[in-house]
């Protein structure tokens, strides 16, 4: 019984792109959807097949091409072909200029090198300012830093490292723009995909709950599939929103991509306020929300693949989806729901694209820039302290491997400026997954000894490495170290010849090991950022943007005129929803923070908002226009907004207006904000 439950427990676990509904758990199960052959194959010829070439060539100078190559392959995380080609290429020249620069400085001791060092970890890990993008690029500079120190270098071999650095990091670029430049809407294709994806397994696990309805279930599937679809949606308007700034707003394309996802965005809600309505009703309209859903999720799968095109063949469907929603509550967000699959058939005819939709506008260069520098220039900033801790962390380490020189000393250094993190969760987490990757990796690259012992034989192995590690990247980070792992081991050796698989492999794990502990102690004794002393901020923000929420939404009960804002509202508010429990998934996997009295009523509040918000949706779906129930809409919604407004303040909530309907939406409301209150006494501690 305790290995079913192990079992269990791991594969419940979540993933970066699905965290799952246990806030406790770390997401680091693997996602086999993320598997990307094209990276592998790009990497094997950019580095792989160089190196190959150098080692039967005899030309030493091909090493550092194919390791430069490798290295631009890591900053490359996707995305919008001219966002990428921009990362590449700062990393490229700065790749080049700090390799040469330190590899020379070096020559001046630790006195010189190690300061200007500091400075520069500093630096680079200020860049994650600047998203993702920028943080990769940072961190493999740090990367490329920890090696240039390893041996000193004249400034002729300085010359020449940087000039081999450039011509293996413009290979890499050059392959990047063979490759994809026929594609530029592929990410945000794939990122609009990825919304489907995830409204069809809403869909389906709804279902699965009405089975068995329960108000745990009911929360474990909300807290699930919401926030997991909540990233998709907003993951994917970024992405189309660089495709925008870099390719303009005119393609029909692009257009029709923007329609999908405020089409999803419609389901999306709709699902919610299904879940809400059925809470309350009894087996009949479970049952026909379970036949509709039942008819619904096929769909959601082949519109996912853009294959929902075919008006003939299904209306017959949508009829009869229809004809089960016969409940009064159901009705309206069936039709919601038909409604936009019918619109978007719609997509599939170049005619009916409005000729511009697109609201994005374009921000000065300069201040996208400086920006996200001056809101992170204080103490109270995240990243400004993580900056400050690895600089004096990773700065000690790495004069240690300049003073007491070792082969594989620079694994330490490289650990710590990939593991830490702003916060302790995530470096947690990081260093498990990169300590457990390696050691899998290690027991493989040790394997390794037991084939023929010939730089040949090493050599070819490269290629297949390469495709195997980099094809992992986006699976899991500690599954792409795995893979990765038996790749640095046979590239060490052809490398630094002399040193057998089985000790390059315990050198690597050790040191590993070592720069992760110390990455560990580091976010716990140096101005820790512990998540619980931020929750109470995050709370506030939410309860701030569900207030906007309801009240956008009461004026849009009130006026058709103000729809459009309440869908704004209600993305703002499922965004800082989707924070706070980010926030809590942070302080529950904190040691011996995890569960406090906060944090329990934090957990509170969190699934009473979301109830909150479900029942918002559902009332938007509701119809009854008579004079008394715009007074009573009236009162609530003064009363609702200015609760919800004075919770975030640190106020208690005024008592509610009567209700008329015990069961209906507004009594859901006032339970949801009663539950807030009360728990909001136990979180301000």
């Amino acid at each position: 019984m305790r290995t079913d439950r192990t079992r269990r427990s791991w594969f419940e676990r979540g993933t970066v792109n699905n965290p799952g509904p246990h806030l406790d758990r770390l997401p680091v199960a693997i996602d086999t959807s993320a598997l990307s052959l094209t990276e592998g194959v790009r990497a094997a010829f950019a580095s792989g097949l160089v190196l190959l070439c150098g080692l039967v060539l005899h030309f030493p100078s091909l090493l550092m091409v194919a390791f430069a190559a490798m290295l631009t392959c890591f900053c490359d995380v996707g995305g919008p072909l001219p966002t990428r080609i921009r990362a590449l290429m700062v990393f490229v020249i700065g790749g080049a200029l700090c390799w040469m620069s330190f590899g020379w400085l070096r020559g001046f001791g630790p006195v010189v090198v190690v300061p200007l060092a500091g400075i520069a970890i500093f630096l680079f890990s200020m860049a994650r300012v600047w998203g993702l993008a920028a943080q990769t690029v940072g961190n493999v500079l740090i990367v490329t830093l920890a090696l240039a120190v390893d041996k000193p270098l004249t400034l002729e071999e300085a010359g020449i490292v940087a000039l081999s650095f450039v011509v293996g990091g413009l290979w890499s670029v050059f392959l990047t723009l063979v490759i994809w430049r026929v594609q530029p809407l592929k990410p945000a294709s794939q990122a609009v995909r990825r919304i489907w994806i995830n409204l069809a397994v809403l869909c389906r696990d709804l279902r699965a709950t009405l089975a068995r309805p329960s108000l745990t279930r009911l929360d474990a599937h909300a807290r699930s599939h919401r926030r997991a679809t909540r990233l998709a949606i907003e993951e994917a308007r970024t992405a189309l929103s660089d495709v925008v700034r870099a390719r303009g707003p005119l393609s029909p394309e692009v257009q029709r991509l923007e329609l999908r996802i405020e089409i999803a965005e419609s389901i999306f809600g709709a699902l919610i306020a299904l879940s809400d309505v059925l809470e309350g009703l009894g087996p009949k309209p479970r049952l026909q929300a379970a036949r509709v859903l039942r008819l619904l999720y096929p769909l959601l799968k082949l519109e996912d693949r853009g294959l929902l095109a075919d008006t003939r063949r299904l209306d017959p469907v949508l009829t009869r989806m229809a004809g089960f929603a016969q409940d009064p509550g159901l009705a309206p967000i069936v039709a919601r729901v038909l409604d936009a699959l019918r619109t978007t058939i719609r997509l599939r005819d170049p005619e009916d694209l409005a000729p511009q939709t697109s609201c994005q506008t374009r921000s000065s260069a300069m201040t996208a820039a400086l920006d996200p520098i001056r809101d992170n220039l204080t103490w109270q900033s995240a990243i400004l302290r993580h900056a400050v801790r690895a600089t004096f962390v990773t700065t000690p380490v790495l004069a240690w491997s300049v003073i007491w020189p070792t082969a594989y000393g620079h694994w330490m250094t490289i650990t710590l400026a990939l593991s830490m993190q702003p916060y302790f969760a995530a470096t947690w987490q990081r260093v498990l997954e990169r300590v457990g990757g390696t050691l899998l990796g290690g027991l493989i690259g040790a394997s390794m000894a037991f084939l023929p012992q010939s730089i040949e034989v090493k050599a070819v192995l490269l290629v297949p490495l390469c495709i195997i590690g980099f094809s992992a990247r986006q699976v899991s980070y500690g599954a792409y170290v795995a893979c990765l792992t038996p790749l640095v081991v046979v590239l060490f050796d052809v490398v630094e010849p002399g040193h057998s698989d089985a000790t390059i492999a315990a050198m690597r794990l050790f040191y590993t090991g070592a720069g992760g502990l110390l990455a560990i102690a580091a976010c716990m004794v140096l101005w820790p950022s512990w998540e619980p002393d931020r929750l109470l901020g995050e709370l506030k923000k939410t309860l701030m943007a569900y207030a906007r929420f309801a009240d956008a939404t009461f004026a849009a009960r009130l006026s058709d005129a103000a729809r459009p804002a309440a869908e704004r509202a209600r993305r703002e508010a499922g965004v800082a929803n989707n924070n706070l429990e980010a926030s809590l998934s942070r302080s529950l996997q904190e040691p011996r923070r995890g569960r406090n009295r906060q944090v329990e009523a934090s957990l509170t509040i969190d699934a009473a908002l979301r109830r909150l918000g479900a029942t918002l949706i559902t009332l938007q779906h509701e119809s009854d226009a008579s004079a008394d129930a715009q007074a009573e809409l009236v009162q609530w919604h003064n009363w609702l907004t200015a609760a919800l407004i004075a919770l975030a303040e640190d106020r208690r909530a005024a008592a509610p207006p009567p209700v008329a309907a015990p069961n209906g939406s507004l009594a859901r409301l006032q339970r949801a904000v009663v539950m807030v209150d009360s728990a909001m006494v136990e979180a301000r501690g």
